[in-house]
């Protein structure tokens, strides 16, 4: 039986080189390999090597999908994120941290709710979506650790503090959506944990990166440089990209609230936002409802000419829109005070049709006519 696995890894901070990209095409004979990327699906095999191992050498974020289970990995910068921060919002074993020679790993596994099949395409659509995370990581944006602290609430204890809230949870630009959609998080509990989120700050700029630059050495802005020209040593752009990861976190461009909340108040207030948030889609369900039997009841007659029509059509479809029509039919004559025109009208339909027919079985089935 096959065992279908997709890997796919990116590099983002920095391509690969000519020598790198030969190292890694010796990892398999059948991957998609180019200066960014490698990913590669088994149904009888496994990947050589450790990914972990990869992403020391060569890469920045790994996304692994089997049958059943989904795992992503970043690799940040070492100083980027401080590993006492991460670890604040460490909640269960589907977030791990591990802090390596090579950057700091973050990882999240999802648990796999689908029915074993694997697009690979989809995947690493996905992939491509959940690499805003690690940007935003990178650029001191606390988000998505909290986001990985609530994919795991449901496994803490009532009393757990709440570990400090970033700002702009929950906004439009959140960059952190997709990743809060693929651990699963619902709306209600993001909006719950949004209400303690202060309003989003101020985005890195092209000023904020100019002013950095200015402060530099001459010898490490030639390095900046460099580095775009594509032309600069490895070691240095990490290093260079360690400054300023470390200069924007010192400025502490996304602030964080701290909060006297508790997960038993979060799980309550969810809950209250989920009923409010069903109240307000069953209201509207029938504001709809209604403006639409409102049009049907003006419309009725040019109903009934259809419904006539679709009598003698022997199509598969045509007893179900029949039976839609006077479902409709009969909700607006409760409203607008017709039923008795309606009942007369059923009658004179159903009254001719044998009960071996088709159409008198749907009528039947949906209540419009008795045995």
């Amino acid at each position: 039986m096959s065992f279908h696995q997709f890997y796919d890894f990116r590099a983002i901070d920095n391509f690969l080189s000519a020598a790198q990209l030969d190292e890694v095409r010796r990892i398999s004979n059948h991957a998609t390999v180019c200066a960014s990327r490698f990913s590669v699906a088994y149904d009888y095999g496994d990947l050589r090597g450790s990914p972990a191992d990869l992403m020391d050498k060569y890469f920045d974020a790994h996304y692994y999908v089997s049958s059943n289970s989904k795992q992503l990995t970043f690799k940040l910068p070492t100083g980027c994120v401080p590993i006492q921060t991460v670890q604040a919002y460490l909640a269960d074993g589907r977030f791990a941290v591990e802090e390596r020679e090579s950057g700091l790993h973050l990882a999240w596994v999802c648990e796999d709710e689908s029915d074993g099949w694997v697009d690979d395409t989809d995947e690493a659509a996905d992939f491509d979506d959940l690499l805003a995370a690690r940007n935003a990581l990178i650029n001191s944006d606390l988000r998505p650790l909290y986001i990985a602290w609530l994919a795991g609430i449901e496994d803490l204890d009532d009393q757990q503090p709440e570990p400090p809230v970033p700002a702009g949870l929950g906004a439009d630009d959140d960059p952190s959506g997709p990743l809060a959609d693929w651990l699963g998080v619902s709306e209600d509990l993001l909006a719950a944990a949004a209400e303690a989120s202060a309003p989003p700050a101020n985005a890195v700029t092209e000023s904020d990166a100019l002013k950095w630059l200015t402060n530099l050495p001459i010898c490490d802005r030639d390095r900046a440089l460099a580095a775009v020209l594509g032309v600069a040593d490895r070691q240095r752009m990490l290093d260079l990209q360690r400054q300023w990861c470390q200069w924007l976190a010192s400025r502490n461009v996304m602030k964080k609230q701290m909060s006297s909340r508790t997960v038993a108040d979060l799980r309550r207030r969810t809950e209250v936002l989920a009923q409010e948030r069903q109240d307000r889609e069953i209201k509207e369900k029938a504001v709809k409802r209604a403006a639409h039997l409102g049009h049907v009841h003006k419309s009725s007659n040019a109903i009934w000419k259809q419904i006539a029509f679709l009598v003698d059509d022997r199509s598969r479809s045509a007893p179900q829109q029949i039976v839609s029509y006077l479902n409709d039919l009969q909700d607006a004559a409760d409203i607008h005070g017709t039923r008795m025109e309606f009942d007369a009208r059923l009658t004179a339909l159903a009254a001719p049709l044998s009960p071996t027919r088709v159409l008198w079985r749907h009528l039947r089935d949906a209540g419009l006519v008795k045995c």
